[in-house]
């Protein structure tokens, strides 16, 4: 009984942790989003004749949930959409202004664009945005992401950051119950 209440802290504070590590993850997701939309609107601006943009960051945002896989298959629909429409408007007129079809620059664009954006998002906005939500350092989340990718591959990343935050949280009960054991 006397560790009742300590146990019953431990769990408060897990489901704490999990919940504060998947608000982070969707946050992380919605710039993910936000950010596609941005790039592919700027694409747009200058002749990339892409539709569905809004589409195309949703598809980009909730595939980035998925570790290392997530952002190429956000970028997959943005080529597939672009690759349509330019070969509708854009090859019909230069085949037969030219007599050969243009090649697809718009596609090394779009792919140029992702990269940036993931790598905004994973070294920026993910160790922050997570870290700040589960109370782990960037740099501990970092750490933390390398070795569960080392140890099971994408799904040790997936549950690397809240295996670490709960492994932060029995910590911190363990040395609260050491240091305050006589009162129990």
């Amino acid at each position: 009984n006397k560790y009742f209440e300590i146990g019953l802290t431990l769990v408060h504070n897990i489901e704490k942790s999990v919940s504060s590590y998947l608000r982070g993850q969707f946050l992380a997701a919605a710039s993910v989003a936000v950010m596609s939309f941005a790039g592919l609107t700027i694409l747009n601006l200058f002749g990339a004749n892409l539709t569905l943009t809004v589409f195309i960051g949703i598809i980009a945002g909730l595939a980035n949930l998925i570790p290392l896989v997530g952002p190429f298959v956000g970028m997959v629909p943005a080529i597939l959409i672009a690759f349509m429409n330019n070969i509708g408007s854009d090859a019909a007129m230069a085949h037969q202004l030219f007599g050969v079809i243009p090649s697809p620059f718009y596609v090394l664009d779009i792919v140029v664009m992702f990269i940036i954006v993931q790598q905004i998002e994973g070294n920026l906005i993910t160790p922050t945005l997570v870290g700040k939500s589960v109370g782990i350092h960037p740099m501990m989340v970092m750490i933390s992401l390398i070795i569960g990718g080392t140890l099971m591959g994408p799904l040790g990343m997936l549950f690397a950051v809240p295996a670490t935050g709960i492994l932060k949280v029995i910590a911190q009960e363990m040395m609260f119950v050491r240091r305050n054991a006589h009162l129990l």
